[in-house]
């Protein structure tokens, strides 16, 4: 809900700022080009500014700076072009490689659910719920949720968890490859999130984040490749 405040403000204010020039300019206060060679590249740089403050991940939005930024010097002769358009590719992988890095070492989430992964025996019950260009919908109400799997290629899985009896401290592994993964949360329990996305997301929608006393943590992995997961 905060970050999504964020966003709207972001917003707001660049609305507000474009408008303000925009009127300055017909009053002839001020002379703005507002279509200068490469201004197209904004439309790339300023929605990835926003995403540093709002999403979870923040690999998508870093490429989309560098690479909006590189294509629109390049438009304004300020560097050679031969050279950007060869250097983009091994950019783009160092700062995915980077990211992946960063999450290793300084994830605490990504390090607790490893643990919880490794700890979790052969006879530790685990579902798997899988859809490949269909759609899926897994409801535990009334039923007993430990761990669980859920992978969505060209579809999307639905994981209801609003009705079950959440067991302490499950692990949901869940992965959407151009596809969509929904893990529906009941109010007042943790959720700790650790997530990889590449060219895609993993987000966390409740309206309501607080965990209530003694309530169980749900400790999701969540992968979003041109797809993802969200909670709800």
């Amino acid at each position: 809900m905060v970050k999504k405040r964020i966003r709207y403000i972001l917003i707001g204010l660049a609305l507000v700022a474009l408008g303000v020039l925009i009127a300055l300019n017909v009053l002839g206060v001020t002379n703005i080009n507002f279509f200068f060679e490469g201004w197209w590249t904004l439309l790339i740089i300023i929605p990835c500014f926003i995403g540093l403050f709002t999403d979870m991940d923040k690999t998508v939005s870093v490429v989309g700076i560098v690479v909006g930024s590189l294509i629109l010097l390049v438009k304004q002769d300020v560097v050679d072009g031969s050279i950007i358009w060869r250097l983009i590719f091994p950019v783009v992988l160092v700062i995915i490689g980077l990211s992946f890095l960063i999450q290793g070492i300084f994830d605490k989430n990504a390090k607790e659910i490893r643990r919880r992964l490794d700890q979790r025996g052969s006879a530790d019950k685990v579902n798997h719920h899988a859809a490949a260009f269909n759609t899926l919908k897994v409801d535990y109400a009334g039923m007993s949720f430990s761990n669980c799997e859920a992978n969505a290629s060209f579809g999307s899985v639905t994981v209801d968890l609003r009705a079950a009896r959440i067991e302490p401290d499950p692990v949901v592994t869940a992965s959407g490859v151009f596809g969509k993964v929904t893990i529906l949360v009941p109010a007042g329990v943790g959720v700790k999130v650790s997530s990889t996305s590449l060219f895609g997301a993993v987000s966390d929608h409740r309206l309501n984040k607080a965990q209530a006393p003694n309530a169980p943590t749900i400790f999701v992995k969540g992968t979003g490749v041109f797809g993802g997961v969200e909670i709800r």
